[in-house]
């Protein structure tokens, strides 16, 4: 499950069923569902109760399937199949995207791309890109040129920091603006095992295969982490 600042995202009014806020939203579909076809059945059977994050998400499973869920107006809205043309998500309610591709160079339109990096500039770039996946490269490397056509770069708000999935190869690639080396967690190298208590990993650590990197969460970490954000 992968989020993006959504800044329409309107959440369930309080009612009978279970709350969580939006990580633990995130924890719950982990926890629950294994396929997109688990969690279009999930969505609806607990609700958010925000912590102050508009959010709306982006998932994916091990079969190689995506969605994408928002909350608009206090219902879950899922996009998939033949409702999901465009395999992206950025910061614009995904259907607003979608109607504003019509504006632009290669799908009618008279708007150039790569203009801006607001929305929904930049969800067109990647709709148009992703129609031309760059036959000579390996999509790996054609997903980090996606991402390089993409990011922001300005002083005042630079991307932090860029992953690639790899769903059915259960990987996944790393590179962060404090660590531009390519690195890799692979699930063959994480334990699931619930004894050893929960683990973490600080993403602007470390160089190769991080699987053997993570170490137990301590209060003092955390509190290091949040010192460090704000």
């Amino acid at each position: 499950v992968e989020i993006t600042w959504h800044f329409a995202a309107a959440y369930p009014q309080p009612d009978a069923r279970p709350g969580m806020m939006e990580l633990q939203w995130i924890q719950h579909m982990l926890d629950t569902c294994a396929t997109i076809d688990d969690i279009a059945t999930a969505v609806d059977k607990v609700r958010i109760m925000p912590m102050g994050s508009q959010l709306h998400f982006h998932v994916l499973d091990a079969h190689g399937n995506d969605a994408v869920i928002e909350f608009i107006s206090g219902k879950a809205v899922l996009y998939r199949g033949k409702d999901q043309p465009v395999h992206a998500l950025t910061n614009q309610t995904y259907s607003e995207c979608l109607a504003a591709c019509a504006n632009f160079q290669g799908f009618g339109g008279d708007r150039p791309l790569h203009m801006t990096i607001a929305d929904p500039d930049r969800f067109v770039a990647l709709a148009a890109a992703v129609q031309h996946p760059g036959r000579k490269k390996k999509l790996i490397e054609r997903a980090w040129a996606l991402l390089e056509e993409v990011h922001c770069d300005l002083k005042e708000s630079p991307t932090q920091w860029r992953f690639v999935y790899e769903p059915k190869k259960l990987e996944i690639h790393i590179r962060t603006l404090k660590n531009p080396v390519l690195r890799k967690v692979s699930f063959k190298d994480l334990s699931f095992d619930c004894a050893p208590g929960a683990q973490l990993l600080d993403l602007d650590e470390g160089s190769g295969d991080l699987g053997k990197s993570f170490v137990a969460y301590t209060p003092a970490f955390n509190e290091a982490l949040m010192r460090r954000t704000f």
